[in-house]
């Protein structure tokens, strides 16, 4: 299944790795501030207590699961728009041109 070329600016919209990072930030904050489980209540916890190895096992834990989310989202959008100039796998051969041009 392909994404129709004029779908293409609300997946740059959603699918920017900005926004995706952003969401994380946001959501790692909110744990921080009011939740009783996740990892931002995880890091916050432990740092009342000054137990600083495991704030930074939490802090670790967030940016391996940034990383493999991002991944794993940028894989997805490889495939799902493979005919995109930027987003796709077009994008290598676009950056080549760019290049001889030069």
């Amino acid at each position: 299944m392909r994404i129709p070329a004029p779908c293409s600016t609300a997946v740059d919209v959603f699918m920017s790795d900005d926004i995706l990072i952003l969401s994380f930030v946001t959501l790692t904050v909110a744990e921080m501030m009011a939740a009783t489980y996740g990892i931002g209540w995880y890091t916050q916890y432990y740092h009342q207590f000054a137990n600083y190895d495991r704030v930074i096992a939490g802090m670790i834990l967030m940016i391996v699961t940034v990383i493999v989310v991002m991944y794993f989202f940028d894989n997805v959008q490889k495939y799902f728009l493979s005919w995109h100039p930027i987003h796709g796998e077009a994008a290598d051969s676009a950056s080549s041109l760019t290049q001889l041009e030069s």
